[in-house]
């Protein structure tokens, strides 16, 4: 057999109020600054016919209908996802041309500032002869 949540007993806690809550462990049943009764599955089942399992399996079948909402939703989700990515490669890959541009421009300008300040230094040394 699958060990399925609702398979997996657990004990419980009784307060002084007469309040109780399932738990894991004993050591997790507090009343304040004492400690609250802990009491086993089968004695909360016996005593008091509480059940107290890890969780309740879900008692309703899913319908065809619900199932292709859910899917048309994932599909709708992945859609805006890839919307998403495609945007943020376009803002990047923009952003790099750009930055690509500005490199170009710098290295063009100071390119043209060697040439220019060799130039000047040979019409200086032309005009010392």
């Amino acid at each position: 057999a699958m060990c399925t949540a609702n398979r997996v007993y657990l004990g419980a806690c009784l307060v002084e109020d007469g309040f109780g809550y399932c738990t894991v462990s004993p050591r997790t049943c507090l009343d304040g600054n004492k400690t609250a009764e802990y009491v086993s599955h089968q004695d909360m089942y016996d005593k008091y016919n509480v059940n107290c399992t890890l969780a309740e399996l879900p008692t309703k079948i899913i319908s065809k209908t619900t199932t292709t909402i859910a899917n048309n939703n994932n599909k709708s989700s992945s859609k805006i996802s890839q919307d998403a990515t495609t945007t943020i490669g376009i803002i990047i890959g923009g952003g790099i041309f750009l930055i690509g541009i500005l490199l170009g421009i710098t290295a063009v300008s100071y390119r043209r500032g060697k040439h220019f300040e060799k130039a000047t230094q040979e019409v200086e040394s032309m005009t010392m002869i």
